[in-house]
Order: C-alpha cells, then sequence, then structure tokens
C-alpha cells in the first residue's frame, strides 16, 4: 500500500519516517465469482467494511487505485506534490528551517519551492524540497 514520507523531530533532531497512506484501510478486490464479505468482517484486524446503502461493500471509482500507484515511486512511497502556488504560507518541517513560516515565492520544474523566510529581521531567500512544507494559510486572490 502506497505510504507517504513524514518528517518528524524528536530531541532536537529531525528524521524522516514512512507511514501510510491510508492508515487502518485495506483495498480489495472483488474475485469474478463473488465473495462473502461477512468473512472479511471476521478477518482478524478487519474493524468493518465501509458499505453502501445497500449494505454492500462501496466501491472505489473506477481507476482509483490505479492512479495511486501511478503516483508511487519504486518503493512504493506516494510521490504527489502538496498543492502549493504562490503567495501561500507554509511551515517547513525538514531541514535547518524546521518550523519557520515562510512565504511561497515561485514552485521549480525540479520539485522544489523558492520560499520567503523572514530570518533576523531580513527577508531572505531560498528552496525548500516540496515534501519539507506543510500548507498553513492560502493566498488569497486578488491580494
Amino acid at each position: 500500500m502506497p505510504r507517504l514520507r513524514k518528517a518528524t523531530r524528536k530531541g532536537g533532531r529531525t528524521a524522516t519516517r514512512f507511514v501510510p497512506l491510508f492508515p487502518g484501510y485495506a483495498f480489495i478486490q472483488e474475485p469474478a465469482g463473488g465473495l462473502d464479505w461477512r468473512t472479511i468482517n471476521a478477518t482478524y484486524g478487519i474493524g468493518r467494511l465501509i458499505t453502501g446503502e445497500n449494505g454492500r461493500p462501496a466501491l472505489l471509482p473506477a481507476g482509483f487505485v490505479e492512479s495511486l500507484l501511478f503516483q508511487t515511486d519504486p518503493d512504493g512511497v506516494f510521490s504527489a506534490p502538496p498543492a502549493v502556488a504562490a503567495g501561500d504560507d507554509v511551515e517547513i518541517v525538514a531541514g535547518p528551517f524546521a518550523g519557520i513560516v515562510a512565504k511561497v515565492v515561485t514552485l521549480t520544474e525540479t520539485g522544489r519551492i523558492r520560499v520567503l523566510l523572514d530570518l533576523l529581521g531580513r527577508s531572505v531567500r531560498t528552496e525548500v524540497h516540496q515534501f519539507d512544507v506543510d500548507i498553513v494559510a492560502r493566498a488569497q486572490p486578488g491580494l
């Protein structure tokens, strides 16, 4: 299953760990002959199936799983970048500037984000990787 790269801080150190993209969920493809869904609900580790109004398991849109797999690298790490745009405020979550909020200036073609930091009373431009930021506030259109 796809995983996410997550930067964490512990003891003043930044570490990268991998967490499930959909923790606690399993995706099941129904065999052509059908399947008794009650046996899945009775399986150890399965809390319950997500069902529709008819009581049958809910279906994912066609191509959903294939789209997820297309966006993962060979190690199963989900690689869709955060949807940041110029003007957004982001918190840097990894690297030497972790914990600092910055303003997005531009996005590069190489998967990096140019940001403007306020350090020691001065505005400083730098680049960070797209996975090393969390969106804090969206840019206001027309401002």
